[in-house]
C-alpha cells in the first residue's frame, strides 16, 4: 500500500498550523510575554528557521492568530444565512444561541484579551490589530442586517456598534473570570434579544437604529 507525499505547500501549511497552536497554546497560559520565537517553535517541534517560512516576524504570528480565531467565530455566524430561511422569533433565538455558544469559546476569549492587552502596550501592534478586528466587525454587521432583513426583524441599535458591544462583554467575562457562569451566558442572550427583534421594519420598534 502506498501512500501520497504531501505536497511543499501542504507541509507548509502544515508547519504553519503547529506554530499557530502552539502559540495560542503558550499565550492562553502565560500571555503574549511568553510566547517567545524560541519557546513556540520548541512547543510546535521546529526550528527557528521553520518559523519564518511562515511568519515574518511575532506580531505577524499574533495577526494570525487573531484573524484565524476571528474567522472562526465569523463563520458560525455567517452560516445562519446558508441555513433555510427562518421566521423572525425564531432567527433571533438562533443568533442568540450561536452568540452565546462563541462565548462559551474560554480559549479564544482568553487569547483575544491577551492580545488585546497587547495592543496597548505596544504602538506598533495596535494599529494593525484595530484594523483587523474593524474587518471582522464589519462582517458581523453585514451579517445582521442580512439575518434581520430575510426574517422581517428590526434593528433596534446601531449595527456598526453592535459587534464592539459583544467583545467587550468577551473581554469583560475572561477578565472577571465568569465567562462560563450563567450570568454571563444570560448577559450576552439579553444584549443580543436587545439588538435585534421580530417586528415589522415600520412598526414603532423601528426606532432610531439609522438615526445614529
Amino acid at each position: 500500500m502506498t501512500t501520497s507525499r504531501k505536497t511543499r505547500a501542504e507541509r507548509l501549511q502544515e508547519t504553519r498550523q503547529r506554530l499557530l497552536a502552539a502559540a495560542s497554546d503558550i499565550i492562553a497560559q502565560g500571555g503574549v510575554a511568553e510566547a517567545t520565537i524560541r519557546g513556540v517553535c520548541q512547543r510546535a517541534g521546529f526550528s527557528q528557521g521553520a518559523f519564518y517560512t511562515s511568519f515574518a516576524s511575532k506580531d505577524d504570528l499574533l495577526l494570525a492568530l487573531l484573524d484565524e480565531n476571528m474567522q472562526q467565530a465569523i463563520s458560525r455566524i455567517e452560516a445562519l444565512l446558508t441555513e433555510p430561511a427562518p421566521a423572525g422569533a425564531e432567527v433571533v433565538d438562533r443568533l442568540v444561541a450561536t452568540v452565546v455558544g462563541l462565548g462559551e469559546n474560554t480559549v479564544a476569549a482568553r487569547l483575544a484579551v491577551e492580545l488585546h492587552l497587547h495592543a496597548q502596550r505596544d504602538p506598533a501592534f495596535s494599529a494593525p490589530h484595530q484594523r483587523l478586528l474593524d474587518v471582522y466587525y464589519s462582517r458581523f454587521s453585514e451579517v445582521l442586517q442580512a439575518l434581520a432583513d430575510r426574517a422581517d426583524c428590526t434593528l433596534l441599535i446601531d449595527m456598526r456598534r453592535f459587534p464592539r458591544m459583544i467583545h467587550t462583554l468577551w473581554l469583560g467575562g475572561v477578565v472577571q473570570d465568569n465567562e462560563a457562569s450563567d450570568d454571563f451566558r444570560e448577559t450576552l442572550a439579553t444584549t443580543c434579544r436587545a439588538a435585534i427583534r421580530h417586528a415589522p421594519p415600520n412598526s414603532g420598534d423601528s426606532a432610531s437604529v439609522q438615526a445614529s
